[in-house]
């Protein structure tokens, strides 16, 4: 009975710890490199070979469509020219431009984003740039702004070149800054598109999006999903960019380099299963809220105080794993020193830095509770005794203060001789009379 007894714990026990463990896992992927971040603050919450160079694929449009959105007025028609169209290889994935048409700049952000047109991003860069090269230099002038310091792009549209090519980490960057703009995260959540008969097409172009996680009538549905861009060629296998919403919780995931499958398309079941790790395992938690005050910081010359609250800037919420506890969050106040009045209420007068396990997750800026007007006479008398202490002014001070008490206490001594002498000479004088 004993030994059952034991037997019964142990089993509950293995089974708790696998719940557990099955919680808490990253799930296995087929893609060759994989990572997860907080849409919120760019922070990685999963890696797998993020640093490997990849191909994008078709992801890259992801940089020609937020240069096209930051630069182009999507109002402007733009016609296309025989070489941004036939530039486009047979089979290669295009939405039927031919040469001549003339369509809206925002009528090709939805063929560049929801359709991965290829001749799109072509007839966009000419616009843009004047030419494709001049456009790619561009791209990757902007690479390097974003600090994607491995990837390179020789096309604005992702087709196979060896030259071509980033990381899952280097992409994650790119899509974090991406997904700020308002237009860039409508578009890539677009599930259909129509296009009206233009000067060179009679017919309405309806454009699906190829991201299958924002079909609903898709086996890749993911109820989650906001975005964002497939990529696929041979080289690169399928490739996914994607993004989901919980609540308060946003997500940024990257699956590069996922080999064909026969059971299905591997980018779209990755993403979706790392996505959903990160809803599992992660939760925000609030550090520190607007107006919280955390610190004192001292301040000269204010009239009726000689410090200053500093406050919370904005609210500050962090994805943590859900089992964080508070022990292992701990945070550092770091205040600007030698404050002078006045100081108006909200001026950035130090930051506030929160760590987990030693890693730094979030910083808020603090900012002063009140204001504090000047005490003048203070300031005056600091002022004096400032100028009077500056080595210009106080060595010659010190000089002709040390010079005066110099020469009396000379002419002490010189008067005491005298003294001494004239007594003497009294003193001889006194004994010859006698």
């Amino acid at each position: 009975m004993k030994n059952k007894l034991i037997c019964a714990c142990l089993c509950v026990f293995i089974l708790l710890t696998a719940f557990v463990h099955i919680g808490y896992a990253a799930p296995d992927t087929i893609s060759g490199a994989v990572i997860l971040i907080d849409a919120d603050t760019g922070r990685v919450l999963y890696e797998k070979s993020a640093d490997t160079k990849m191909f994008p694929a078709s992801t890259t449009k992801v940089m020609s469509a937020i240069l096209f959105i930051e630069n182009l007025n999507p109002a402007d028609v733009v016609t296309a020219s025989y070489n941004a169209v036939m530039d486009i290889p047979l089979g290669a994935s295009n939405m039927g431009i031919t040469q001549g048409e003339q369509l809206t700049v925002e009528q090709l952000l939805h063929g560049v984003l929801v359709y991965s047109a290829n001749e799109a991003c072509n007839v966009l860069a000419e616009h843009m740039c004047g030419s494709v090269d001049a456009f790619v230099e561009q791209m990757n002038a902007k690479a390097k702004e974003l600090g994607m310091e491995s990837t390179h792009f020789v096309n604005p549209h992702g087709l196979h070149d060896e030259n071509h090519y980033t990381t899952a980490r280097d992409m994650a960057k790119l899509t974090f800054y991406a997904m700020k703009n308002e237009t860039f995260r409508k578009i890539v959540n677009t599930l259909t598109y129509y296009i009206e008969p233009t000067n060179k097409y009679p017919e309405q172009r309806i454009l699906s999006n190829t991201n299958y996680l924002i079909n609903g009538a898709s086996r890749y549905a993911y109820s989650a999903a906001t975005g964002v861009k497939t990529g696929y060629t041979s080289a690169a296998s399928n490739c996914l960019v994607s993004s989901a919403t919980k609540g308060d919780e946003n997500l940024i995931a990257v699956t590069l380099g996922a080999k064909q499958q026969v059971d299905g398309i591997y980018s779209f079941i990755d993403s979706k299963a790392i996505l959903e790790y990160g809803f599992e395992n992660f939760s925000k938690k609030t550090l520190s809220t607007k107006d919280e005050i955390l610190a004192e910081v001292d301040v000269k010359h204010g009239r009726g105080a000689d410090y200053i609250t500093a406050m919370s800037k904005e609210d500050l919420a962090i994805l943590l794993p859900k089992d964080a506890t508070v022990a292992e969050i701990t945070h550092e106040i770091t205040t600007q020193e030698g404050m002078v009045a006045p100081i108006t209420k909200g001026t950035v007068v130090g930051k506030a830095s929160y760590y987990y396990k030693d890693e730094l997750i979030g910083s808020v800026d603090l900012v002063a509770g009140t204001d504090i007007k000047t005490d003048y006479l203070s300031l005056i008398f600091s002022k004096i005794l400032a100028f009077f202490l500056h080595p210009l002014v106080l060595i010659p001070i010190i000089l002709i203060v040390g010079g005066f008490f110099l020469l009396v206490i000379l002419a002490q001594i010189k008067a005491r001789k005298r003294r001494r002498y004239l007594k003497r000479k009294r003193y001889r004088s006194a004994n010859r009379k006698r």
